[in-house]
């Protein structure tokens, strides 16, 4: 769950919600304790949420983005 306030978090928050592994988010104008005692109520019983956070995270547990990165670079050098 992102409750955004500031910088590219709006982003996160709208890209969490939107691969369906969050509920929409929570700005700081809106945070109230009954609003987020909703969403995490929400969080923790949508079955659909874990699933998808489950496969999102085996997914990038699976990546290799620092062996990625190093490659790039010894590439552009």
């Amino acid at each position: 769950m992102v409750c955004p306030f500031v910088a590219d978090q709006p982003h996160w928050a709208a890209r969490t919600h939107a691969i369906g592994v969050a509920p929409s988010s929570l700005r700081q104008q809106d945070l109230t304790a009954d609003r987020l005692a909703s969403r995490l109520t929400q969080v923790v019983g949508d079955p659909g949420l874990r699933e998808r956070a489950e496969v999102l995270g085996a997914r990038i547990r699976s990546e290799t983005g620092v062996q990625t990165a190093v490659e790039e670079l010894e590439r552009a050098i």
